[in-house]
């Protein structure tokens, strides 16, 4: 992964930077954005639905993209940086 594109990631708060990022950096399969995204939000998995609905994988991004945006991982994310995590 792309250390550069991961500080990057962080300071974003939208979806057209986030986009935007991806495509400076031509990442465009959606596994790999999915694996970005998590990774900069430091959380092992996604529940993408109760009922084991099947989703698309570009349903699973844009999912992912909107947990991203929301921002929530961003007090989790200062208080591991604070402890040295």
């Amino acid at each position: 992964m792309n250390e550069i594109l991961i500080c990057a990631l962080r300071k974003a708060n939208n979806k057209k930077t986030v986009e935007d990022l991806f495509n400076r950096f031509e990442i465009k399969d959606i596994d790999e954005k999915i694996s970005y995204l998590t990774r900069v939000m430091r959380v092992d998995e996604i529940s993408y639905s109760k009922k084991k609905l099947k989703f698309k994988y570009e349903d699973k991004y844009k999912i992912t993209l909107a947990l991203f945006l929301r921002g929530e991982w961003r007090v989790m994310y200062g208080l591991y940086e604070s402890l040295g995590i």
